[in-house]
């Protein structure tokens, strides 16, 4: 609401950018069955963001689709995906001083590095955790980050009695290829629900630019990138032995791992460059605003030719 009185005030056009379906978002993971006072006022504000925005701007191509569906003016829409910042994430030789402060020296590192929240899942990658502890014990499971499911995933780590795991704090970014560094892959996981169909994790986008393969758990549009992409394994269903065996699978062939880590860093330089999409997204909105102007100034002028009569 901020923003649409504000671009009023400045009498610029007002951009609604569409990250996550919010209402929907807030209904999956809390289970709702039925909606409350508070979520149909999310709702009524969402279709009002809508209707006043000038352009309305996705950010995944399931976004996309549900707001045509949701009749949202083709006109208005435009698309902005995630993209990377190729030289603050980027392949680098291990860094072996940060090996050595963290105490994991002779391990071989999977990597979690970003938000810790209930609709990740997170408790599966515990879960293959567990399994390696015993049947691979040199893997060992960093998780840097924050957010609501950490403290409840310490405790479950502690309570079951794995060991081959570290809880970092969050890091600034230009502190992730460090870590990647020295993992040989990365994981993401998405609960199954009807908004992770429409998500691209960024932490996977991360990981592939640093050259590194992703184990993606879950379905959707994340998983079907790693997939199109032979940047990855994908698992849909997150069976802890399954999510093992993909680890095993990278931690036992090196060449495997870097194939599948160059393929992840080529589409990324490719397609998903800051530089890249942020010029086509610019372009695309300038050519509207154009055009709008244009449209503007052709009824204005019916209007006089009108007057003129």
């Amino acid at each position: 609401m901020t923003g649409f009185f504000y671009s009023r005030l400045r009498n610029v056009p007002f951009v609604f950018y569409v990250a996550d379906l919010w209402p929907d978002a807030i209904r999956d993971n809390l289970e709702l069955n039925k909606e409350g006072v508070a979520l149909k006022f999310a709702r009524a504000l969402e279709r009002w963001s809508y209707r006043k925005a000038d352009y309305v701007c996705a950010v995944t191509e399931g976004i996309l689709s549900e707001l045509q569906r949701r009749k949202v003016p083709q006109s208005k829409l435009l698309f902005l995906p995630n993209g990377v910042d190729l030289d603050q994430f980027a392949p680098m030789p291990p860094d072996d001083s940060l090996r050595h402060q963290l105490g994991l020296q002779e391990k071989e590192i999977v990597l979690y590095a970003g938000t810790h929240g209930y609709a990740h899942g997170m408790e599966r990658i515990l879960g293959a955790a567990r399994v390696l502890q015993e049947r691979r014990p040199q893997c060992h499971f960093v998780f840097v980050g924050e957010g609501s499911a950490k403290p409840a995933m310490i405790r479950q780590a502690k309570a079951l009695g794995i060991h081959n795991v570290s809880f970092l704090d969050a890091v600034p970014p230009d502190q992730v290829s460090r870590l990647f560094s020295i993992a040989f892959c990365g994981v993401v996981s998405l609960n199954e629900s009807s908004i992770s169909q429409h998500t691209r994790p960024v932490k996977s986008l991360t990981a592939m630019s640093c050259g590194k393969p992703v184990v993606y758990i879950g379905s959707g549009e994340g998983s079907q990138l790693v997939k199109n992409t032979n940047a990855g394994f994908v698992l849909e269903q997150g069976d802890p032995d399954a999510i093992a065996e993909a680890i095993c699978q990278l931690a036992v062939d090196p060449r495997l791992a870097k194939s599948q880590g160059q393929n992840g860093r080529k589409f990324i330089e490719t397609n998903l460059a800051w530089p890249l999409l942020v010029g086509r997204w610019f372009d695309d909105l300038a050519g509207r605003l154009r055009m709008s102007q244009q449209q503007t100034q052709q009824q204005l002028e019916a209007v006089k030719s009108c007057t003129q009569l």
